[in-house]
């Protein structure tokens, strides 16, 4: 395994959005990356860290934000992006 040093929330925080314009682009530059598992993989640890370091803080109503947003909300644009097999329950 290898293990690539992230500084802080905030360079965490970029990965997240970085994932998520490569995973759910309407018009992406690579589409090998559009319901990839391995992406997808990468980017559900990237939301648990997220969620793991807002609930070391004590930061109640984030671990709550971060939690609805991996909700599949079919009104987002993320959501409309995906194939119906994407969609899996956790």
């Amino acid at each position: 395994m290898f293990e690539i040093p992230i500084k802080d929330k905030s360079e965490l925080l970029a990965l997240h959005k970085v994932l998520m314009a490569a995973t759910f682009h309407p018009e992406p530059n690579l589409p090998e990356c559009q319901g990839n598992p391995l992406v997808a993989s990468i980017a559900d640890r990237v939301c648990e860290t997220l969620i793991e370091i807002e609930r070391s803080a004590g930061n109640k109503k984030a671990v709550a934000e971060w939690e609805q947003w991996r909700t599949a909300d079919m009104e987002r644009l993320e959501s409309k992006l995906v194939r119906p097999e994407q969609l899996t329950s956790r």
